[in-house]
Order: structure tokens, then C-alpha cells, then sequence
């Protein structure tokens, strides 16, 4: 008789959005006989890079579940190359704005600047909210974290009917760039989130019935709850795949 962990399984997490979009993404794993060739070590960049990916699907979802429309920039004036220093002073920064915006909330991510000028080699935070809020304010509070005029923050809002995915898209890709696929030390994180910001997903477990009829019953949801299944992708091993109603 197989265990629960001889047993073939399939995971499939279903993400439904306020807007009405689904996706179900999963993947299979085969009981340990059938698989062809043993669990090789995955080396420190590859663990980088998976993590990496990871955390883009994360940030791409937290955008669009949010409607994350408006973009901003915090900045220093001069370089400012520790992480962790930028870290803290964008947390310090946050309970600041909620001092006097207590409804305040976003995500941000990191980027090291490398365009040239003043701030070349120095790290800057980009952010995304859900609604526009005044600058004096954001200004003020950031001044008080790094010193009167010695730093800054620029506020843009995407005005496209989907500013969402854009700001998404524009966050995402510095996850996935070098500065954030490279080891960092402990506690420094590829992106911040407000705790207020969380996606609620379902999952689902399958044991029975071959990998096909499980990835078929994932696609079918996205198809008869959404209405339309505009995106899908299976891996090469066709052991994980992802569907959605939305490109």
C-alpha cells in the first residue's frame, strides 16, 4: 500500500481577482519511483534565480489584485549603497506616512542605479499605490527619515486602462534583474509589501486520475468561472503549468 508520500500528487492554487480575472497555477509530482533521474543539488544561483521568479509572480499579483496604479520614486541625494539601510529607512518611513494617512499601504521594490550622475552606484526605492496622495506629505516624512532636502520623491500615475499591469510589469522587472537575483545577506528582502496587502488563493490537492485530467480540470476552471482563458503555459516537463483569463 503507498503512503501519502509515494503517491502521485498534483497542487493547483486558484487566484480570483476583484476584477473578475482567475488564474490556477500547479504543478505535478510524481511518486519517488517513476521519477527518471534522482534530485540532483541545485546550486546557490539557481536557488537565486527560482527565488526570483517567485517573488515577480508575487509582485505581479499584489499589483493587479490591488489595482496598484500610481507610481513613485524615493530617492537620496548622493549614492547610498547599503541595502539594509534602505530597508529601514523605507519601513521608518512608512510608519511615518501612517501617522497621518493610517490607510496608507503599497509595495516596493529596489533598484541600483547605474544611469550615471550623481546618484550613480546608490540604491533607490520605486512603490506602487492604489490611489494618489499628497506629496507635501510623502515629502515631509521622507525628510524626516533622511535629512531636510536630502533626498526626494517623485510621484507618477500611469494613465492607461490597464495602469495596473504596467506598474506591475514596471516593479516586476527589477525584481528579476541582477541586483535582486544576486545571494544577499539575511533579512534583506527582493521586495516589501504593506502587511495589509495580501492575495487570498484556494488550493487544491489531486491524487487520482493521470497529471492530464488534473491539468485539464485546472483549465476548465479559469474557462467556466472567468468566461475566457486568454493565457496558459506548461513546462517542458510538462510538470507545472499555469492558466489564467487575463495576458
Amino acid at each position: 500500500m503507498l503512503t501519502l508520500e509515494d503517491r502521485p500528487r498534483t497542487y493547483a492554487t486558484i487566484t480570483r481577482f476583484p476584477d473578475g480575472d482567475v488564474k490556477v497555477s500547479g504543478c505535478h509530482r510524481p511518486p519517488p519511483s517513476s521519477r527518471a533521474k534522482p534530485k540532483t543539488k541545485t546550486s546557490e544561483i539557481e536557488r537565486q534565480l527560482i527565488a526570483a521568479r517567485r517573488a515577480t509572480t508575487h509582485v505581479l499579483d499584489y499589483a493587479k489584485y490591488y489595482a496598484l496604479s500610481y507610481l513613485h520614486t524615493l530617492t537620496y541625494r548622493g549614492p547610498v549603497t547599503d541595502r539594509m539601510k534602505v530597508q529601514k529607512d523605507l519601513k521608518r518611513w512608512l510608519r511615518l506616512i501612517r501617522e497621518t494617512l493610517p490607510e496608507f499601504f503599497c509595495l516596493a521594490v529596489f533598484e541600483l542605479h547605474k544611469g550615471g550622475g550623481a546618484n550613480d552606484g546608490g540604491i533607490h526605492v520605486h512603490l506602487a499605490t492604489d490611489r494618489f496622495y499628497p506629496v507635501s506629505v510623502l515629502r515631509a516624512a521622507w525628510w524626516r527619515v533622511v535629512g531636510e532636502a536630502q533626498g526626494n520623491i517623485q510621484i507618477e500615475h500611469r494613465a492607461f486602462a490597464d495602469s495596473a499591469r504596467r506598474v506591475g510589469a514596471y516593479l516586476a522587472k527589477y525584481v528579476a534583474k541582477d541586483f535582486d537575483s544576486a545571494p544577499r545577506s539575511f533579512g534583506q528582502h527582493r521586495y516589501l509589501r504593506s502587511s495589509s496587502l495580501r492575495v487570498p488563493r484556494e488550493r487544491l490537492v489531486y491524487f487520482r486520475g493521470h497529471f492530464r485530467f488534473h491539468r485539464y480540470a485546472a483549465m476548465c476552471i479559469v474557462s467556466i468561472e472567468a468566461g475566457r482563458l486568454e493565457k496558459s503555459w506548461i513546462s517542458e516537463d510538462e510538470l507545472r503549468f499555469s492558466f489564467r483569463s487575463y495576458g
